[in-house]
């Protein structure tokens, strides 16, 4: 209730919001018949007035939002994501059920570095289900996933400090933080230590700003993800996903929603990522796009 109320995003805003929920009652307990009533109007009034909470919304007047793109520059990229020798993904025999239902059974195959390799099938086929076997968020019954080692079985922590990455059918992006924020703290790689002090934070923001423009991002690097285009929310969302750097580049239909000179975009884009010497796997219902980049 006091998030909702404060609003999320914001050191202050929970601490303000639960103030109001604690002290308010006391305030109103003179109208002890009335007190359910009027806190429900004032928390249906914030939902109204400030969806974003009091202290939210009142930040957002206050704040002006830096213009500045990212640079156009790549120079440097290259050595940023340091892809070096990068390894093929082995996957073989791979398959889980849940229940009565195989989601996916007996999948076999092998991505190759700086080539793009696609997985198709009809709705409900379980391409998902693969790349999310591959990613650690589900463990197969069967078969095993190779990048250089096994994999499968561990967790998705240890699966993404692997080199693998990801991005979702729906972005998954950091709403109430900027662009060059959510790339940013990719780029740490969930390291606690890092996260909490400033080391390299120079060298990730120089990272984060050109994987931007690398990816055709041409908006305020300031701008909070919530508030971009849908078309901006998958360049960012890849962005994020490079700068873990990664070996392997899981793309779990990112063309969905976009118009067609978009999706033409980023076809040319996926290319130049594999050219980088990355392996990209890609799972993407047109079969135009993936007929004509896929290796």
């Amino acid at each position: 209730m006091g998030v909702v109320v404060g609003g999320a995003g914001t050191l202050w805003g929970p601490v303000f919001g639960a103030l109001i929920v604690v002290l308010l009652p006391e305030f109103l307990s003179d109208f002890a018949e009335y007190r359910l009533l009027i806190f429900g109007g004032m928390l249906l009034g914030v939902l109204w007035a400030a969806p974003r909470g009091i202290v939210g919304t009142i930040a957002g007047w206050l704040s002006s939002e830096n213009p500045a793109p990212a640079p156009g520059n790549t120079d440097a990229l290259p050595r940023l994501l340091k892809i070096e020798q990068a390894q093929r993904l082995d996957v073989n025999g791979i398959g889980i059920s849940f229940g009565g239902v195989k989601a996916a059974a007996d999948v076999s195959f092998s991505a190759e570095p700086g080539r793009i390799t696609s997985i198709i099938g009809p709705n409900g086929a379980g391409k998902t289900t693969v790349l999310n076997l591959i990613g650690g968020f589900y463990q197969p019954d069967t078969g095993e996933i190779r990048l250089g080692e096994v994999i499968s079985g561990k967790s998705a922590f240890e699966i993404a400090r692997a080199g693998i990455s990801r991005t979702y059918q729906t972005t998954q992006l950091f709403e109430h933080m900027s662009v060059v924020e959510n790339v940013m703290i990719a780029a740490k790689r969930g390291r606690l230590g890092t996260i909490l002090g400033t080391a390299n934070d120079a060298e990730d923001r120089l990272l984060a700003e050109q994987l931007l423009a690398f990816v055709g991002y041409t908006g305020p690097l300031a701008r909070l993800a919530g508030n971009l285009p849908h078309v901006d929310k998958r360049l960012v969302e890849i962005a994020r996903a490079l700068a873990t750097r990664p070996q392997v580049l899981l793309l779990d239909e990112p063309a969905a929603g976009l118009m067609r000179e978009d999706k033409t975009q980023l076809a040319t884009l996926l290319r130049e990522i594999a050219d980088l010497g990355m392996t990209v796997i890609l799972v993407e219902h047109d079969m135009s796009l993936v007929m004509g980049i896929s290796d």
